[in-house]
């Protein structure tokens, strides 16, 4: 056995040992937890002898090997009589092999449930001499090594040799995918499909070739669509240009064929008129609803330009998915905290993850957000460099959705020392004055509007730029109020809190989304831009 399967071996023996220590077992009687079974088959040589001592691993139907094994997993051995059981297994789709470790393997798919009697038999699996399937793999000029292949189903993971060579020789008979793994940076997998195994049998591949994110010919999808924005009088309106922004294109059923893309949108990719590859975030892609939200960073935005295209494409599942949130929103353009709130993570890359306390999931302006009581549920990220804006500019931007009335401070997003005054914070004062405080200053910005009480989605945002001391309020990409701030954000690795002030008061009684923190000032054009890209009923683009 070759060195590197000894180690999958060992590794794998390890991990399933733990696993099934872990596993829940339910009762005849309706006890709590998973319901699971045994599972029960027998092997034979192709002679019809046993091949006593046998390995035998189950693997969940797509399953992956690598480092980290983290799927459900289970094995045994074949005894004297030619049989094996599993214990704890829970149903569902699986991939038993029966392997010798030497010469012989088998393989057996199949869909495990209860029973009766806490068995399932999966019958005679018959292992025969190996099959081996050999192939190469070609990477870009300057791609590091350490390119590994890897086999959907099997406990299989081989690295290729110095010339892209590579061998898998311990093989059970069958049809096969693979997933071929570059070795990272801007080189992602590549999976090949069909690939049929024969016992005693080499089976040669063609030599595959792997693509960086810039280095991809899109001109290989199968389908695309053609992205006009229109910011013109009748579009967004916004007659100035608008620099590194944040596209978000909401797929439906309406503009979106679904059925033709791969799971989570792993295909997507998006370009502009030029050809140039374009970075992306897909913040959710459900093939069931169907919906998804794909954040597109273009570099310009032209202002009273109707002329203006970029293409998104799809239709070629082999490839790597690219979608990266700190690509989109990078901390270089000037992002400390992006939450879209469809989970808890930052987009940016920063690790600023949140904690839920108490918040409920609920549709928010695009994907979902939460619902907050006004009573004690809010959100809170632990201390982070990255949101300490001591002598910064900042702009902080907040969807929110309200039916209550207050006549009291209700926090949207505070940056906070407590129990001290805090650094920076936005609120409303009751429900029709927005307020930009810088507490440790004892200065703030206030802009008055009609009431936020109205159940409707607003954006709601606030900036500073710190070289001429000035703070601006805006609502629903309007500008509101502009104010002269006393001195700058002190210094301070601190918590933050979402809709609250410091876990303990003056909380937010209504929805919240797509809350972004940045150190940098944005402008009207670019706040107008995005609000009329992300409200309800969208005017910036259409798709073609």
């Amino acid at each position: 056995m070759s060195a590197v399967r000894r180690i999958l071996y060992a590794a794998a023996a390890l991990c399933l040992a733990a696993t099934m220590q872990c596993t829940t077992h339910s009762t005849a009687s309706g006890g709590g937890g998973i319901e699971t079974v045994a599972v029960v088959g027998h092997a034979r040589l192709a002679d019809n002898s046993i091949p006593t001592d046998a390995a035998v691993f189950v693997r969940p139907a797509g399953f992956l090997a690598g480092a980290d094994l983290q799927a459900t997993l289970a094995n045994a051995s074949v005894d004297a009589r030619g049989d094996f059981r599993l214990d704890s297994v829970a149903p569902g789709p699986y991939v038993v092999e029966v392997n010798d470790l030497s010469h012989n393997s088998g393989l057996v798919a199949c869909s495990v449930v209860v029973s009766g009697n806490g068995t399932f038999d999966i019958g005679t699996d018959t292992i025969r001499p190996y099959a081996s399937i050999s192939g190469s793999v070609l990477l870009p000029s300057g791609a590091g090594a350490n390119t590994y292949v890897q086999v959907f189903d099997l406990q299989r993971l081989v690295q290729t040799d110095s010339s892209g060579a590579y061998v898998l020789s311990n093989m059970p008979t069958g049809v096969f995918r693979l997933r071929i793994v570059g070795p990272g940076g801007d080189i992602g997998y590549r999976d090949t499909s069909n690939i049929v195994a024969r016992s005693g049998l080499v089976t040669v591949l063609a030599a595959v070739s792997m693509f960086s994110f810039a280095s991809e010919d899109y001109s290989s999808w199968k389908y695309s669509k053609r992205i006009v924005l229109n910011t013109t009088a009748g579009g967004a309106n916004v007659a100035a240009n608008v620099m590194s922004f944040p596209l978000q294109v909401r797929l439906t059923s309406a503009n979106f064929d679904f059925s033709q893309a791969s799971a989570g949108g792993a295909d997507l990719r998006c370009a502009d008129a030029q050809g140039s590859h374009l970075h992306y975030e897909i913040a959710r892609f459900d093939k069931d609803l169907p919906a998804a939200e794909i954040w597109i960073l273009l570099d310009t935005v032209m202002g009273n330009s109707n002329t203006q295209t970029i293409t998104l494409y799809w239709g070629r599942p082999d490839l790597t998915d690219w979608s990266n949130g700190g690509a989109v929103f990078s901390p270089s353009l000037g992002y400390a905290a992006v939450w879209h709130l469809d989970s808890l993570a930052d987009a940016t890359g920063n690790g600023n993850a949140l904690v839920n306390n108490g918040a409920i999931a609920a549709a928010g302006i695009t994907g979902s957000g939460f619902t907050l009581n006004g009573a004690n549920e809010y959100l809170s990220c632990g201390p982070s460099a990255s949101l300490n804006m001591a002598a910064s500019n900042l702009s902080i931007i907040v969807w929110e959705k309200s039916n209550d009335h207050w006549s009291t401070e209700r926090m949207l997003f505070e940056h906070d020392v407590w129990a001290n005054a805090g650094t920076y914070s936005f609120s409303t004062r009751n429900d029709s004055i927005l307020s930009f405080d810088f507490p440790s200053a004892l200065s703030e910005v206030r802009g008055w509007q009609g009431s936020n009480a109205d159940g409707a989605w607003h954006c709601l945002a606030a900036t500073l730029n710190d070289a001429i001391d000035t703070g601006k309020v805006y609502r629903d990409g309007v500008f509101l109020h502009a104010d002269t701030v006393r001195s700058s954000i002190g210094s301070s690795v601190a918590s933050c809190y979402i809709g609250c002030r410091g876990g303990v008061e003056r909380f937010f009684k209504g929805d919240i989304d797509e809350v972004w923190v940045m150190n940098r000032e944005i402008s009207a054009a670019w706040l107008k831009l995005l609000y009329e890209n992300m409200r309800e009923n969208q005017s910036l683009f259409t798709m073609q």
